[in-house]
């Protein structure tokens, strides 16, 4: 998702007519120059029964459902497969 589309979820999931303050500060800030080093292992920071070698998206998403589930909110959009299931 690119920078502009997080904030246009916000303005239409929270009704908002107007950008987030941090939009200014976003669009006033220039890219550093950061060589690509290629993709490397995404970090897990949970406990261990939920980490899965080489795919953080299901081990975050089995995290959520173990410890997090009660923090989960969707505004205007269908809650993910992945949680009706309560598998991913």
């Amino acid at each position: 998702m690119e920078r502009s589309q997080l904030n246009q979820q916000y303005r239409y999931r929270f009704e908002h007519d107007n950008d987030h303050r941090s939009w200014t500060v976003i669009e006033s800030l220039t890219p550093p120059a950061i060589p690509d080093l290629g993709i490397t292992e995404r970090p897990q920071a949970m406990p261990e029964q939920y980490r899965i070698p080489g795919d953080p998206v299901n081990a975050y998403r089995q995290f959520y459902l173990g410890e997090k589930k009660q923090i989960l909110q969707w505004r205007k959009v269908e809650v993910p497969s992945w949680v009706l299931q309560g598998v991913t």
